[in-house]
C-alpha cells in the first residue's frame, strides 16, 4: 500500500490466491474486488485461469475469498474463466469468458449470471462502461475494426456455459453502425476524457504492428469521430493518466524502431493529449524507466505514481517490475 504523504510503500497481508495481472475494482463500501488473473500450477507447464475472486478490506488489510453461485443458487457454486472484465455503472462486473461467452457478477452477493454472447470474438478487445449498465466492446481479434454494445436489460437465446446447453441469457449484444478508423487487434489503451468521450489509442494492428492512430467515441451520439487525430508515435501496451484540467498523459509501451522494419523497443517518451483541441504534443520528458502495461494513478498533488510493469522491460528483463516512480507534469 502506497502512502502519498510519506512517499513509501508498506507491505500488507498476502492475497488468498497468487495471481498475475488480475482486475481490481473499487466497491461502494470502500473494499476492493480482485478478480481473475493467471495462477501458475505445477507442473510449471500448466496454468489455471478460472480462480475465485477475493475481497480486500482496507480497514484490517485482510483478503477473503468470495463465494460465487450461478444465478444466485447456493447449491450451484460456479466461477467462469475471466478473459476480460469491466465494472458496470451499477457496480456489477461484466466478464468476458472464453471466445464469445460472457457473465455478470454481483460482487456484494456473489451471484453470477450467464449473459448474452458477443457477436464476435473479443478476447483481446477494449471494454469500457456506459450509462445504464451497458458495456462498449471495441476491436479485438474477431472483428478488429468494429464495436458492439452489451445491454444488461432484456434477454437473448444462446449457449449457457454453466448448463452446457441452449437457454435464455441475460442481456443483448448489438453491433454499432459506426466503425473504427482501422483494426485494433489488442493492447490498445482506453481513456475516459473529461467531456465524457472515450479515447482508444494505439494498440496492435495487422501483422502485430504498432498503431499511432486513435479512435474517439461519443456516448451521447453512439458514434466514433470521423477524422480523429494520431499520436506523436505509434505505441501498444502503453499507459494513460488524466490530469485535473483534462489533459491526458501518454507514456511507455512498445514503439517501432527507426528505420521501419528494424524491430521495436520499450519507449520512455511522454506525450500529452488536449481534449479541447483534439491534438497531441511532445516535449514532456521521459519516465525514468521503461514501462510496459504499467499501472498509474494521479495523486492529489497532481503528480503521477507509476508502478512496475508487465515484467518485460528493464535490464535484465523484468527488473522494472520491482520499481516505481513519480512523474511531475510541469
Amino acid at each position: 500500500v502506497f502512502d502519498p504523504s510519506t512517499g513509501t510503500f508498506t507491505r500488507t497481508s498476502d492475497m488468498a490466491l497468487a495471481r498475475k495481472n488480475p482486475y481490481l475494482f473499487n466497491l461502494t463500501d470502500g473494499r476492493v474486488l480482485i478478480l481473475g488473473g493467471v495462477q501458475k500450477k505445477y507442473p510449471p507447464s500448466t496454468t489455471l485461469y478460472s480462480i475465485q475472486p477475493e475481497i480486500y478490506n482496507p480497514i484490517d488489510g485482510s483478503f477473503t475469498l468470495l463465494s460465487t453461485y450461478h444465478n444466485g443458487q447456493s447449491n450451484h457454486p460456479w466461477m467462469p474463466e475471466v478473459v476480460r472484465a469491466i465494472q458496470m455503472s451499477d457496480g456489477r462486473i461484466f466478464i468476458l469468458s472464453g471466445t464469445f461467452d460472457s457473465a455478470v457478477l454481483d460482487p456484494i452477493t456473489g451471484d453470477i449470471f450467464t449473459s448474452a454472447s458477443t457477436l464476435y470474438s473479443r478476447t483481446s478487445a477494449a471494454l469500457t462502461s456506459l450509462s445504464g449498465g451497458r458495456i462498449l466492446l471495441v476491436g479485438g481479434d474477431g472483428s478488429p475494426a468494429s464495436a458492439e454494445v452489451f445491454n444488461p436489460s432484456g434477454s437473448s437465446r444462446g449457449f449457457n456455459i454453466y448448463l452446457r446447453q441452449s437457454s435464455d441469457l441475460a442481456g443483448t449484444s448489438t453491433l454499432l453502425d459506426s466503425a473504427l478508423t482501422e483494426g485494433r487487434y489488442s493492447d490498445m489503451s482506453t481513456t475516459v476524457l473529461a467531456d465524457g468521450r472515450i479515447m482508444f489509442s494505439g494498440g496492435r494492428g495487422s501483422s502485430a504492428s504498432q498503431l499511432a492512430s486513435v479512435d474517439i467515441f461519443d456516448p451521447s451520439t453512439m458514434t466514433f469521430m470521423s477524422s480523429p487525430p494520431s499520436m506523436s508515435i505509434a505505441r501498444h501496451s502503453h499507459g494513460t493518466v488524466t490530469f485535473a484540467d483534462g489533459t491526458v498523459m501518454i507514456f511507455g509501451g512498445w514503439t517501432p524502431r527507426i528505420p521501419s522494419g528494424t524491430g521495436t523497443y520499450q519507449t520512455k517518451a511522454v506525450s500529452m493529449f488536449n481534449p479541447i483541441t483534439n491534438t497531441f504534443s511532445t516535449g514532456f520528458g521521459e519516465t525514468t524507466s521503461q514501462r510496459v502495461k504499467a499501472p498509474a494513478v494521479r495523486l492529489n498533488n497532481g503528480t503521477v505514481l507509476i508502478v512496475g510493469d508487465d515484467g518485460s522491460s528493464g535490464s535484465p528483463t523484468g527488473s522494472n517490475a520491482w520499481t516505481a516512480e513519480i512523474y511531475t507534469f510541469e
